[in-house]
Order: C-alpha cells, then sequence, then structure tokens
C-alpha cells in the first residue's frame, strides 16, 4: 500500500517508554512514574478520540499512556454520562451560591468575598504528571504543508457562581423592654417582643389537626375509604430541577448586580477572536500558577503557556456529523463584568467533551470555579447532544483512587471507569471495592480481551509516502519491529490502520 498524504491524516512519533521513572504529582515520589509517549505532529478528532478510549492522553501535543502496573499512583480515564447526569446537594450549592452572587448585591462595611474560604476544585490538573519526551526523543522533523496534498478546515465555547448571602439588617427597637413576671394573659404583645402584631395569630397545633381531619373525612365521602388511604400513603412528589434550570436560576424580584458571560472559542492562532484575549489568558494562567500551584514565573513564560495550552495537534473539523462549531480543540472563557476570570481549555471530540485543564483568578476562589466549570461544561456537552447525538459523555482526565484530592472526579454520576485491561467502560460503583483494596485492578469482571494490535495493521509515513510496515521495512531493512510491535499493541488494531507512523530515512 503506498498512497498520497493528505492533511485528513493523523501523524505521529512514538517514543517508547520510559525506562526509568519520574516524578510523582501526586505523591511526590521522585522516580515511579512511568508512561509511554508519543508526539503528534497532527491527529484527527476521531483517533484522539479513539486513543482517550484506551487510556491515553494529551499534554500539548504530547500524547501519553500510563503503564498501569508499575505506577506508584494508577490513573484511570474516567468520564460522566452527561445525558443521566443529576448534580448532587453539594454541587447544587455551587449553582445556587453563583445565582446569589450574580444576584445578590453585597452589603456591610467590607467585602463578604475577602472572608470566604470555600475550597474550589480543579479538573485534570494535567501538569502535575504528565512526562515530556527528554532531549534525546524531540520530534524528528517539521511538518510543511508543501509536502502534503490536500486542504486544511478550519469553530467556538462557557465559569464561576455564587457568593455568600447577606447578612440581614432588620429593624430593631431602640429602647430597651421591661420583661415582668406573672401572667400575661389577654395583655397585647408589645411591638418588637414575641409574634409580628401586625400579622394574625398563628393557629394552635390542634386547632391545625382538627381542620386536616375534617378534609380527611370530606374526602372519605367523596372517594371512597380505600382509595383515601392509598392517596394518603403516597408521598408528596417533590419538584427536581434539572442541571439547566439551576444554571439558568435567577433570585425572584432580583435585578442582577453582575454579569456573567461564557463565551467559546476556537484556539487557533489565526482567530482574532482567540488573538483578542490570548495576552489576557496568558496573564490569568500564570497568576494561577503561581498563586495555587506555587510555580514561579520562569515556569509561566508565554512559550510554556503556548507549548501546555494551546499547541493542539487535533485537526479543526466542521463536516457532517459535527456539532456547529465542529470537533477540536476550544477554550471556554467565562467573564464577570467584563473581566476574564477564568478558562475551562476542552476539545470536542465524536463521542465526548474531553477536559484538559482549567485555571482562574484566585481572587474569585470563594465560587468554588473548579466545581462550577464542571457542571457548565456538562451543561455545554448536554447541549451538543442535541444537536449531535453521538456526543453523550463528559470525561473528565484521570481518577486516581490513591490520591484523595482526585476523588472527586467520581462524585459526578454516572461515572465510569476504562479498565485497563479490557477497555470496557465499568460503573466506578462497582471499581471502588477493588480500588480499596489494590491501586492497580482489572475493573472488568468478565473474560472479554480487545482485539490485540499487529505490525500487520500499522501504517507509516516513510518519504511523504504512507505504506504497510511490512513494505516499509523491505525498504529501508529496519530492525525495529519489536518497538513498533509495541506500538501496535498500545494504540490498537483500528487506529494502528488509520494513523501514520513516521520512520525518517
Amino acid at each position: 500500500m503506498n498512497c498520497t498524504v493528505t492533511m485528513a491524516d493523523s501523524i505521529v512519533e512514538y517514543f517508547g517508554g520510559d525506562s526509568e521513572g519520574h516524578r510523582c504529582g501526586y505523591c511526590k515520589s521522585p522516580n515511579t512514574n512511568f508512561s509511554h509517549g508519543m508526539w503528534a505532529h497532527r491527529m484527527t478528532c476521531l483517533d484522539y478520540q479513539d486513543l482517550i478510549d484506551r487510556g491515553w492522553r494529551r499534554s500539548g501535543k504530547y500524547v501519553y499512556k500510563p503503564t498501569m502496573k508499575k505506577l506508584c499512583c494508577p490513573m484511570y480515564t474516567i468520564k460522566c454520562d452527561a445525558v443521566a447526569f443529576q448534580p448532587s446537594k453539594s454541587q447544587k450549592k455551587v449553582l445556587k451560591k453563583m445565582t446569589k452572587f450574580l444576584t445578590i448585591p453585597k452589603t456591610g462595611p467590607s467585602s463578604s468575598h475577602d472572608k470566604e474560604t470555600v475550597p474550589s476544585e480543579s479538573l485534570n490538573s494535567t501538569m502535575g504528571h504528565f512526562v515530556e519526551p527528554s532531549p534525546g526523543k524531540l520530534p524528528s522533523f517539521t511538518l510543511s504543508k508543501s509536502h502534503f496534498a490536500g486542504k486544511n478546515r478550519s469553530g467556538e465555547k462557557q465559569l464561576p457562581k455564587d457568593s455568600p448571602s447577606p447578612s440581614f439588617s432588620g429593624e430593631r427597637t431602640s429602647n430597651p423592654v421591661e420583661v415582668k413576671t406573672g401572667s400575661t394573659k389577654g395583655k397585647t404583645p408589645t411591638p418588637g417582643v414575641g409574634p409580628d402584631p401586625t400579622k394574625p395569630p398563628c393557629e394552635k397545633a390542634k386547632v391545625l389537626r382538627l381542620e386536616r381531619k375534617k378534609q380527611k373525612l370530606a374526602l372519605a365521602k367523596e372517594k371512597g375509604i380505600s382509595e383515601l388511604e392509598s392517596i394518603l400513603k403516597t408521598p408528596k412528589g417533590s419538584v427536581t430541577k434539572s442541571l439547566e434550570d439551576l444554571i439558568m436560576d435567577r433570585l425572584p424580584n432580583q435585578l442582577p448586580v453582575h454579569d456573567l458571560q461564557v463565551k467559546l472559542v476556537r484556539v487557533s492562532m489565526e482567530s482574532k477572536e482567540f488573538q483578542a484575549t490570548f495576552q489576557q489568558t496568558h496573564e490569568l494562567f500564570a497568576k494561577y500558577q503561581i498563586a495555587i500551584h506555587h510555580d514561579s514565573i520562569a515556569d509561566c513564560t508565554e512559550r510554556e503557556f503556548k507549548r501546555f495550552l494551546v499547541d493542539s495537534p487535533l485537526q479543526h473539523y466542521t463536516g457532517p456529523g459535527s456539532p456547529p462549531m465542529g470537533f477540536g480543540s476550544f477554550h471556554q472563557q467565562y467573564f464577570i463584568d467584563g473581566k476574564l476570570v477564568a478558562v475551562g481549555v476542552i476539545d470536542i471530540l465524536p463521542r465526548c467533551v474531553s477536559s484538559v485543564y482549567f485555571f482562574y483568578d484566585p481572587d474569585f476562589s470563594f465560587l468554588s470555579p473548579g466545581v462550577y466549570s464542571a457542571l457548565r461544561e456538562l451543561h455545554f456537552t448536554r447541549s451538543l447532544q442535541r444537536t449531535t447525538p453521538s456526543i453523550k459523555s463528559y470525561y473528565m482526565g484521570f481518577y486516581i483512587h490513591s490520591c484523595p484530592k482526585m476523588k472527586y472526579k467520581g462524585r459526578y454520576n454516572p461515572s465510569y471507569l476504562v479498565c485497563p485491561e479490557s477497555y470496557e467502560w465499568i460503573p466506578i460503583e462497582q471499581c471502588i471495592p477493588k480500588l480499596d483494596c489494590s491501586g492497580y485492578a482489572r475493573l472488568d469482571d468478565s473474560n472479554r480481551e480487545p482485539p490485540k494490535g499487529s505490525i500487520e495493521n500499522v501504517v507509516v509515513l516513510f518519504n511523504y509516502e504512507a505504506m504497510r510496515y511490512r513494505i516499509y521495512q523491505l525498504i529501508s531493512r529496519a530492525r525495529d519491529s519489536e518497538e513498533v510491535q509495541e506500538y501496535a499493541e498500545l494504540v490498537g488494531p483500528v487506529v494502528a490502520s488509520r494513523m501514520l507512523l513516521y520512520r525518517s530515512d
């Protein structure tokens, strides 16, 4: 098989696995983090979707797969069924907190924001655990559009809510009230003491019970005793607000005091909209990394920011079957009163919205922006599903059961983990007992085994031509079959037959 390479093809360089461990971003062990990696010069959204379903993950253009059996803190790919998702009580509180912040004016001499200490959670602190290729494993060539036939295609994206409610400032009597012992029968209550004198007195409980009994007897005459008993035993239905209702909720009779806008921007230095906010986004990233992760200024340069959260190998696609903004990499920008306060980096893929990273202004930590952004991204996934039915899930990166700070991802129900051996999705409730016993575990109880990739599936790119690995081997007399076989097994037979594995002279 020899064919012309087009811009629709994925092109990767495989680096193999780590021979020596790296520092773990979770338990801080110096040499217990192992992974396999490859550099994606470019990648289709479908190929990346199939890769993350096999435990791969990207950081910039570097795509890596943790070596689960060797890891100190095994990382399991986790997804939430966005269509079936129902927010928990604590998650609803975060949404209500934002509603109050947007609609209730602050009171008192000092800002209540400064006193709020609600912790916020960040989905996918990828920086803590991915391993970059070593200097000797950098990509060995630079692609040029002139090398290939084909045409590049060229899309957009949603933050935090809730502040503490103001203190109550009702009127009180300025004069002290003299309290006397003895009977007060027949006396009118003194204003400001006891029941409100402007309202009728409360009915006694005994009178209320008699009224209810009369109503039941009257109902029994109409419907009969058996039907009445059935009605009384049936629990009263409670109105459960949907995620959409909670996000769009506003307090009655309250005008907005803050304006929240959520914008979706396609990640591309060619996009004028992206360029317009690039400087603000970089400054926000640096502020977040220094305050929250204690990075140095040197770690937060514009170059590092672009490498980590701007550069993406995903090819933007707006053809049949894609949502209105297309598939690809996006920034979901959160503005409060015109100020950029948070950014969610996401990938919109054929079957999911994948969270890459999230950063925010630490001054808004009181709004629990990490939790709020996850709920907004779930809401966004649900809205995409209405136009693109194949998008049903929200991927939250890796679930690390051995790290208490990362267990919060399992609280977005219903959630599933990928079995590291069968690559089947298993409900997290079934996984927890196994992970309580062992950091690494086969999560699938069945005997299912996935199709294994082999060299026969692999397509390589050699001298700007795509060909089967066996043909390349005859032409070049290559002796890298062991490495290529490892690559084929890790990416799987379907992806191995679509992606182009770069091979130099």
